[in-house]
């Protein structure tokens, strides 16, 4: 398990090689699924087992497809972690930090 990683981060998909594909979307991580582990759908009752080889982490985010057909897991998907990275820190551009300065 990566250290840097943490539930309720923003990140953006980088990668994947399995359909459908959410490359270049912005996610929040819920939980880290390591194969065993019991993982919570937030947005229901269902709890699911992760029998997968990879770590990686259950995410959501409005843009974020799955091939589930249960209209309750839209906007999540299980993103391997190595396909993740963080988004944190200022993002805005220097005009756009520009005009917060005060005058």
């Amino acid at each position: 398990m990566s250290n840097q990683f943490k539930p309720g981060d923003l990140a953006l998909v980088i990668g994947g090689d399995h359909l459908p594909l959410n490359t270049g979307r912005q996610c929040t991580l819920i939980t880290l699924a390591v194969s065993g582990a019991v993982l919570n759908n937030p947005n229901n009752d269902a709890r699911y087992v992760y029998v997968g080889d990879y770590t990686c982490w259950l995410v959501a985010g409005p843009a974020i497809e799955n091939d589930s057909p249960d209209l309750e897991d839209a906007g999540l998907d299980l993103i391997e972690e190595r396909y993740l990275m963080l988004l944190r820190g200022d993002f805005a551009t220097a005009p756009e930090r520009a005009q917060e300065l005060p005058a």
